[in-house]
């Protein structure tokens, strides 16, 4: 078993619930050596409810994670991290979050194609214009070095198939995440909404075999990623059978220890 998660979030975005405490405890309880929170990153100026918190959140987020940080040391290892869209105009907040010592890693989860005027536009899966802009974002968000782990990397087939189209994107992100060190994510969180029918196929909308069986082909470094939003995600049946059935059968072999980057 799996004894860490880098992929917690906390009702501070709007979309989770629980206390932070509560995720802990539930990580001690599922023998987790190391729970890691990666909020959705707060952003200075920026508000999008119920997407993430606002800025002015940031301090009590770090005080109550470095609080429970100090309070279990002797049980669990408390990390506290956030996930990141990539933007240039961004790169340089994120750096220096790193580089604060405050914050001990960051995740790329890129949900998003253009942040102008501390707005952001979602990608559009349908979109061959949409998902080339989103597989670009990430190339260059990879390329920064300031990423550990790319979350759910095949977040832009949960509405199609992988086309000829697709499998050229996927190439691209699994090149580059090879190319920069960078840990692909087997989600858990697309595997807990359920199977569905895409483009004539029955499966979740993320994690995509298709997807995985390239990865491998690349030689890609991969984590599992429980995309907690509740205490109870870590005792959900896909964390505790499910999801080790699925990276069993699909021959996925997840790291046991993971090497968190430094800022360069």
């Amino acid at each position: 078993m799996i004894t860490y998660n880098y992929h917690t979030h906390t009702k501070r975005c709007g979309h989770a619930v629980g206390e932070d405490e509560d995720y802990v405890i539930a990580a001690i309880e599922n023998n987790h050596k190391i729970i890691g929170f990666s909020d959705h990153v707060f952003i200075p100026n920026m508000t999008q409810e119920g997407i993430r918190g606002n800025y002015d959140e940031l301090e009590n987020y770090l005080y109550s994670l470095n609080h429970l940080k100090d309070k279990y040391k002797d049980k669990i290892e408390v990390l506290i991290g956030f996930e990141c869209e990539y933007f240039e105009e961004l790169e340089d907040y994120y750096r220096d979050l790193l580089m604060s010592g405050k914050v001990d890693y960051l995740i790329l989860g890129q949900h998003y194609i253009s942040y102008e005027d501390n707005k952001m536009e979602g990608y559009i899966a349908s979109s061959k214009i949409s998902t080339e802009k989103y597989v670009s974002l990430i190339e260059k968000g990879l390329k920064t070095g300031l990423f550990s782990i790319l979350v759910h990397p095949d977040l832009f087939l949960t509405e199609k198939g992988l086309d000829e189209d697709g499998v050229k994107l996927a190439h691209r992100i699994c090149k580059s995440a090879f190319e920069n060190d960078v840990y692909l994510e087997v989600n858990q969180g697309g595997m807990r909404r359920g199977q569905r029918l895409i483009d004539k196929e029955y499966r979740y909308q993320y994690p995509v075999r298709e997807f995985f069986e390239i990865a491998k082909r690349h030689k890609n470094k991969f984590v599992m990623g429980i995309d907690a939003h509740s205490p109870f995600d870590y005792f959900h049946p896909v964390n505790r059978i499910y999801a080790y059935n699925l990276v069993k059968n699909w021959n996925i072999d997840i790291e046991k220890n993971v090497k968190l980057k430094k800022v360069k």
